[in-house]
């Protein structure tokens, strides 16, 4: 990756303007998934996918795509709308199925935790798949956090941005804290906190489930 630099101190320019290059990405990403998932960003975030260089060249741009534009509050209505317009296009298409976000952990890892939730999936089995996010993106963290120390970049900012890559699993605790005190249970959740028909939960389980 490296060869066509000749001296040690253009690869490490190399490296400082690649990190700059992902704090601008990380920051543009923040901003464009915190808006309101609407008709009119879902539109902009197929419109979006569409126009990213090379996309149309991609395996992906064959297969169906859904842009659901969640957020990152769960409890936030538009999650709710979000997670239930990717049951029912799951239902409704043979797999498998590629769900991804960012970094895929936070929204999609969320995602990923109700989706095995409306299958009856055990709460262990499901911190196990979430914490498995951690053997790619450990080392991603660590490479990164380097590259901002270069920068001069201060310790407290570095940790952040670090922690932004992990998964926890008390970042789990805390949302399954969440849902038992308001909803009781995740079924309580799905169904009264994020408004999924029972229906809708159904077909998804007669679909997947084997």
């Amino acid at each position: 990756f490296y060869s066509h630099f000749d001296t040690e101190e253009e690869k490490d320019a190399f490296r400082l303007d690649a990190a700059a290059q992902w704090q601008d990405a990380v920051n543009q990403y923040v901003t464009y998934y915190l808006t309101e998932d609407t008709e009119e960003a879902r539109a902009q975030a197929e419109a979006d996918a569409a126009a990213y260089e090379g996309y149309a060249d991609t395996y992906y741009a064959g297969c169906r795509v859904v842009c659901l534009c969640l957020g990152v509050d769960f409890k936030a209505a538009d999650f709710g709308e979000g997670l239930a317009n990717g049951l029912r296009f799951l239902s409704a298409n043979e797999g498998p199925y590629l769900v991804h976000c960012t970094e895929g952990k936070d929204r999609c890892g969320l995602l990923a935790v109700f989706l095995l939730s409306a299958l009856g999936v055990e709460r262990e089995v499901i911190f196990e798949d979430y914490l498995l996010t951690n053997e790619t993106n450990v080392p991603k963290a660590e490479m990164i956090s380097k590259q901002l120390k270069a920068m001069g970049t201060p310790e407290a900012r570095i940790e952040a941005i670090k922690n932004t890559f992990l998964a926890k699993e008390s970042y789990l605790n805390a949302v399954y804290e969440v849902i038992e005190k308001q909803y009781g249970n995740m079924d309580g959740f799905l169904r009264e906190g994020l408004k999924i028909p029972e229906e809708t939960i159904m077909r998804f389980r007669e679909k997947v489930l084997v």
